[in-house]
């Protein structure tokens, strides 16, 4: 009986429900399906463009990458080009260079230098003999296989011709370095100097060092200079072979103009070692040592 009684208490005891004790509260469901579509459209169409920004950027990676091979392929075509005057025998050229300066090139002359990157680095490499009028400004360099002539702004001779080389200095200041001997001496004004074959350099005062350049105006001058080296020039402004003249060890000091025929020229430098020459077929001549 007790037990029917807490029964019918529990079923007219209700807790009452969590959900009812929440505030009533209602969504507003105003807008319409297609309403809500449009705003979704705008809305989209107001994200960035990420496909379009790719692509610019791809872009403009590309046209950096091509501008960087560009700028480094006319750098290389700037540093490597390079331009080569050679004089033939009997021949003189004037080359004027970059930036002013001047190079009178004797017979049989090699010049080579970069025109495109003369701006950079004023050198040239020379074998031969050449008169140059240097122009102010950079470090000016003459590169030959005995040696190495580097100057600021001056005028100068140099001959570089099988393993001779001599420098004379006229105007401003030059410095001459062996290849050989890595020794360097520097010149002033009417000084020459001489790399001997061990690539000692050789001072001298010249006060009429002027004459050195005389060939520039068909003139040859020698001072103790040896025979074969004086027959070398003559073959050279000449377009002759002499042969049989590398075996003389003679000394010559004298000098010639290229206004004399070639046979007057041969008769002044034999005669004064008592020798002869002879012509053997066109321009090729022997030079005869006589038996007394």
């Amino acid at each position: 009986m007790k037990k029917n009684e807490i029964n019918k208490d529990n079923r007219s005891f209700r807790k009452p429900d969590v959900l009812d004790r929440l505030p009533q509260s209602r969504i507003p469901w105003e807008k319409s399906r297609e309403e809500v579509w449009n705003s979704m459209q705008a809305r989209m169409g107001e994200l960035p463009a990420a496909g379009k920004i790719s692509l610019s950027s791809y872009i403009l990676r590309l046209s950096a990458a091509a501008l960087i091979i560009l700028l480094t392929g006319t750098a290389f075509f700037m540093r490597f080009y390079s331009t080569t005057i050679i004089t033939g025998p009997g021949e003189m050229v004037n080359l004027l260079l970059p930036k002013g300066s001047e190079v009178v090139l004797n017979a049989e002359t090699t010049v080579k230098y970069k025109p495109l990157w003369w701006t950079f680095k004023r050198e040239l490499m020379a074998e031969g003999e050449a008169y140059f009028e240097v122009s102010r400004g950079s470090e000016f360099t003459v590169i030959s296989d005995p040696g190495t002539t580097s100057v600021l702004g001056t005028s100068f001779n140099i001959y570089s011709r099988k393993g001779d080389y001599e420098v004379s200095c006229y105007t401003g200041r030059v410095m001459v370095g062996s290849a050989i001997s890595g020794k360097e001496v520097i010149l002033e004004p009417n000084q020459k100097v001489i790399l001997d074959r061990k690539g000692e350099p050789v001072l001298r005062e010249e006060p009429s060092a002027t004459s050195d350049r005389d060939w520039r105006n068909g003139y040859f001058r020698f001072t103790s200079t040896p025979v074969t080296r004086v027959f070398d020039e003559i073959a050279r402004q000449y377009g002759i072979t002499i042969q049989g003249a590398d075996s003389l060890d003679l000394i010559y000091t004298g000098n010639f103009s290229k206004e004399q025929n070639v046979n007057e020229v041969m008769n002044l430098v034999c005669k004064a070692f008592g020798i002869d020459f002879v012509g053997e077929g066109e321009n090729i001549y022997r030079v005869v040592i006589n038996a007394n």
